[in-house]
């Protein structure tokens, strides 16, 4: 069962400060409309740039900004070198591990190392056996837990890019929710998840990471408008009924054009039937195109399928990387 990460007592040491961006500060009216991607729940990268792929066509040659979420601490530095590898401020990160967001991608990736067993107990543990000494030197960076850096990556929204001929690419090292607090992560639990996706639940731990949960409804309504366009996609493990019931309860839908997202609750739940009638019927009026995973999307881009995107194979030792 996946469940929703709850808040816990805001820490200001390590949670960022509510943004309260001003309307002055704020470009009234950007020279040229925004096209605007949010990954939340960016995992390796591998919807980065899925707006190419859902967007409407007319869009998808425009330049982005795109916005990049991810909780997960082992993740985080390799999510933030790739996006400045797309900034052009950097070279391509090498893949180390199976860049899997679900069982199902897991199983298409196991086929290249020959762990593609009869059940996806088998194969996850052959994956895990095979990387296991990679996963086991990933480590965090506790430079992407600065709540100034969260601050001023969140903020970069409120300043549009002057130039509306290349994509700017903007990483925020943190969990997403409809209001701020703290996303306790134990160490065992992030690794676990790594080769996979999945829920990393908000427990105690004595060996544990702190990782920032900033409220992204506030942060949209703050910086986008209905003019706008506004691509989501949105994996966040739970988080997703508190951040569109958000947007639902402020009539601020219509900020998004496209949202394509996959929605968790345990089996016995009626929470995402209920979700999702509620945002059918909002989507009928904001002209919100609603995409759920494996009916109108994938969980990777056209850079990131399971035959381009892939680690290398650790008895070979070569680096596989994506475009």
């Amino acid at each position: 069962e996946l469940h929703a990460p709850q808040p816990t007592a805001v820490d200001p040491s390590v949670a960022p400060a509510p943004l309260q961006l001003l309307e002055e500060n704020r470009d009234p009216k950007p020279p040229h409309q925004r096209h605007v991607y949010m990954d939340m729940g960016a995992n390796w990268a591998n919807t980065l740039r899925l707006y190419a792929d859902i967007s409407h066509r007319s869009h998808r040659d425009a330049a982005w900004e795109v916005y990049a979420f991810e909780a997960n601490p082992f993740i985080q530095p390799y999510v933030d070198k790739f996006a400045r590898f797309l900034n052009g401020q950097g070279p391509k990160p090498p893949v180390l591990i199976p860049p899997a967001g679900s069982n199902g991608h897991l199983n298409e990736l196991a086929k290249r190392f020959r762990c593609r067993k009869s059940n996806t107990a088998a194969t996850r543990n052959c994956m895990v056996k095979l990387f296991e000494p990679r996963i086991r030197a990933l480590k965090a960076d506790s430079e992407l837990s600065n709540a100034g850096l969260i601050r001023e990556r969140m903020s970069e929204a409120a300043r549009p890019p002057e130039d509306a001929k290349k994509s700017r690419y903007t990483f925020i090292p943190a969990a997403v929710g409809s209001e701020d607090g703290i996303l306790t992560m134990p160490e065992d639990v992030a690794k676990t998840v790594l080769i996979r996706g999945g829920s990393a639940k908000n427990r105690r731990s004595s060996q544990g990471y702190h990782i920032a949960i900033v409220n992204v409804v506030r942060w949209m309504i703050e910086n986008f408008r209905e003019s706008d366009y506004v691509v989501i996609k949105m994996d966040v493990e739970g988080a997703e009924h508190g951040i569109l019931s958000g947007l639902l309860d402020r009539g601020k839908l219509g900020i998004i054009d496209i949202l394509a997202y996959e929605c968790h609750a345990a089996r016995t739940s009626t929470a995402c039937k209920d979700l999702n009638r509620r945002l059918d019927a909002a989507a009928v009026a904001s002209k919100t195109k609603i995409l759920r995973e494996a009916q109108g999307y994938q969980g990777w881009d056209q850079f990131s399928t399971p035959d381009k995107y892939y680690p290398s194979d650790p008895r070979s030792d070569k680096f596989q990387s994506n475009g």
